[in-house]
């Protein structure tokens, strides 16, 4: 019991020591200077311990107080001087310069402006990381030379004949495939130097295809109908063909007519033209024209008797006034106004007719006579003797 006690005396002692260092420690990296707590959580942390430093950019700015096992990770808890601005978002690594130096916490990035970590902040898993151990690089190296080994892909010469291949085919083309890695490098440095305008394409490239993932249906609608259309002219490719064809041949007819027939046909153009404008000049007459030529051809129809004993006739109106037959039958009665007709109207200026002149006079004004005036037709100016005299 007492030898129990005395064991456990001496890791209490011990204990208290390793604090006592690591505190000595930490005043010592920090200078002494006021400090704020940041804690980081690590899927894994082998060969960190308390009192190992903090750095950012290579150098120190504080130290590792304590490293805790828990369920699914461990904290890592350090002290950082609080004249040194870290960035609120920054990340923690665990840096291993050499296999058997001791291992360190680095911030990254550098603070260049907005937010800093205020004490007691917590970095997440998702933004720190751990060096790869030498065991694990061991091992993969391990796995890769069994698999491309005797008992793996060269367990039929398969690996060695590829290689034997490879040496063949590029051998001697060791310059140009030097030439050819210079030149990615070179296109590579370029893609960098102009990674906003690489960004912004691809930016625009993300936007095109979410515009044509939210128009997907309509894509496949046109997609399906082109199909169809594509069917149709399938089966109906014969008789496409022959449209082709002929239209090939009207195209041919129609450039040997234009060649030897062209100054016919601008001359026809110009006459065209002289046309056009004429009947531009013209077109309140023609408009007149328009509007009176239905209603003239209504007339005539009209005017025409279909249904005449001696066939389609021309229809007429007279409407003789009070007087007329008055005038008739005093010239016709009286023997020195008809001689007075006779010497206005002799026959050898009215060869129409070979009766006497005032016999045609007569006739015609007792056929006119003998109308019988329509209803409400005017009177008709005073034609009378004594009126023509007065």
């Amino acid at each position: 019991m007492t030898a129990l006690l005395s064991r456990h005396r001496v890791w209490i002692v011990a204990a208290t020591a390793f604090a006592i260092i690591g505190v000595l420690l930490g005043l010592v990296l920090t200078g002494g200077a006021p400090t704020r707590t940041i804690s980081a959580r690590f899927q894994e942390a082998p060969g960190l311990y308390p009192g190992n430093h903090v750095d950012v950019l290579g150098i120190p700015v504080g130290t590792v107080t304590s490293v805790k096992a828990e369920a699914d990770d461990v904290l890592v808890t350090m002290h950082v001087r609080s004249s040194d601005k870290i960035p609120a978002n920054a990340g923690a690594e665990i840096m291993a310069p050499q296999v058997v130096a001791d291992r360190f916490v680095q911030l990254v990035p550098a603070y260049h402006g907005g937010a800093t970590m205020r004490s007691g902040a917590v970095i997440p898993v998702t933004r720190t990381a751990i060096p790869q151990s030498v065991d694990a690089v061991y091992n993969t190296l391990n796995q890769l030379a069994q698999q491309l080994g005797p008992s793996g892909a060269n367990r039929n010469g398969a690996v060695r004949d590829l290689l034997h291949r490879l040496a063949t085919q590029f051998g001697g083309t060791g310059p140009d495939l030097h030439g050819a890695v210079v030149n990615f490098s070179k296109a590579l440095q370029a893609v960098a130097q102009n990674s906003p305008a690489v960004a912004q394409t691809l930016n625009n490239l993300g936007g095109l295809s979410q515009a044509l993932a939210a128009n997907s249906g309509t894509y496949e609608s046109f997609a399906g109908e082109l199909s169809a259309v594509s069917g149709l002219l399938a089966n109906d490719r014969s008789e496409v063909g022959g449209v082709l064809t002929s239209l090939q041949q009207l195209f041919a007819n129609l450039t040997n007519f234009i060649n030897a027939d062209g100054a016919s046909l601008g001359s026809s153009i110009d006459n065209l033209k002289m046309f056009a404008a004429a009947l531009d000049s013209d077109q309140a007459a023609l408009a007149e024209a328009f509007d009176l030529t239905p209603l003239s051809l209504q007339n005539l129809d009209n005017a025409i008797d279909k249904s005449a004993p001696g066939g389609p006739a021309l229809r007429g109106r007279y409407d003789p006034v009070g007087s007329t037959p008055t005038l008739f039958n005093r010239v016709c009665a009286n023997a020195a106004l008809r001689f007075l007709v006779i010497l206005a109207t002799g026959t050898e200026t009215n060869p129409l007719t070979t009766a006497a002149p005032e016999d045609s006079l007569c006739a015609v004004g007792n056929a006119l006579n003998a109308l019988t005036p329509p209803p409400g037709a005017s009177p008709g100016p005073d034609l009378s003797l004594q009126a023509l005299t007065s």
